[in-house]
């Protein structure tokens, strides 16, 4: 009898733990199921989260030039930021509340960090034309080998001290020597800030656009977000002594340049 109960026992034991194992096997492949459905699922967000902004950011360029449009599209298809500079006098440098700094945020917050790579390179003080092509410190751009530039090219600046040929010829050169740094790069040009009741300089910069356009390079005109030079009114967007645009100048000059770069 004694003999019948022990092997019962060994006999109930083993079935327990046979059954144990089974249960705990099962247990462990289901929460595996489980894990891997939950990553699963997560990748699969992630993904359509990336196909959506990646479709988001191909909307914002329908008010770009269709060769600017084309290279932020193909930065983004294939994942590589484009070098984007911002280049010109002080009148481009980045501060609280400048055009360049709201510019610049905007378009990072809007495209995301993986669009652009941008630069603002200014140049000191009332630095001109004749300046830059003295010391050639626009070669500073070149050696970024930008792939997309957007260039104020000194009119205000030269003040009547150098000659409308003389400001186009600079210009160009400063164009020539990004374009050999890199033969794909696109160059975009902007007129600074207007100033009221002028007469010259809104002709040097007329003559300026033209230059620009006829050598096959896009001027992009943000006057047409200012009040008119004659217009009393456009003093409240520069500052006293015409030094630097005021909060409203900075925000004319921003708003137009979101309004191409992030059409909405």
């Amino acid at each position: 009898m004694e003999k019948a109960m022990a092997a019962l026992s060994v006999i109930l034991c083993i079935t327990i733990i046979i059954t144990g194992n089974l249960y705990w096997t099962h247990k462990y492949k289901s929460d595996d199921s489980k894990v891997s459905a939950t990553a699963g699922d997560a990748a699969n967000n992630n993904e359509e989260n990336s196909s959506k902004k990646e479709t988001e950011n191909l909307t914002y360029t329908k008010n770009l030039p269709e060769v600017v449009a084309n290279k932020i599209e193909k930065a983004i298809e294939e994942k590589k930021p484009l070098k984007f500079v911002i280049y010109g006098s002080s009148a481009v440098e980045e501060k609280d509340g400048s055009w360049s700094k709201v510019f610049k945020e905007a378009l990072l917050d809007t495209y995301g960090e993986d669009v652009f790579d941008i630069h603002i390179i200014a140049e000191d003080g009332d630095r001109d034309s004749l300046d830059v092509s003295s010391d050639k410190s626009n070669l500073k751009v070149a050696e970024l080998k930008p792939d997309l530039v957007l260039f104020e090219p000194f009119v205000l600046k030269n003040n009547g001290n150098v000659s409308t040929k003389s400001a186009e010829d600079v210009a160009q050169m400063v164009i020539t020597s990004i374009e050999k740094a890199n033969k794909d790069a696109i160059v975009m040009v902007q007129p600074s800030y207007p100033i009221y009741d002028t007469t010259y300089y809104p002709q040097h910069m007329e003559s300026m656009r033209k230059s620009i356009e006829s050598n096959g390079h896009y001027y992009l005109d943000h006057w047409e977000n200012w009040p008119e030079i004659e217009d009393p009114k456009l003093k409240q967007y520069v500052e006293k002594g015409n030094n630097e645009p005021s909060s409203l100048g900075n925000e004319a000059w921003s708003s137009y340049l979101i309004n191409e770069f992030i059409s909405k």
